[in-house]
């Protein structure tokens, strides 16, 4: 079982994963917006921190949009 966690809490992400209890992590666009964080250095800090696989839900309509 792999356990992932939803947040952008990057305080909350460390001290999880100094634990070794996180697997990945996930994302979705009101986390993004509460972070008040530019999107790219979020998403940047987000993973350096994990190893595992990062999850980030989009709100573009289209492929071009979305990368």
């Amino acid at each position: 079982m792999q356990f992932f966690l939803d947040s952008t809490d990057l305080e909350e992400i460390k001290r999880l994963n100094s634990l070794g209890i996180i697997d990945g992590l996930t994302t979705n666009p009101s986390l993004i917006y509460k972070s008040k964080t530019p999107f790219e250095l979020l998403i940047k800090n987000l993973c350096d921190e994990i190893l595992g696989p990062v999850s980030v839900e989009t709100v573009a309509e289209n492929s071009k949009q979305m990368i």
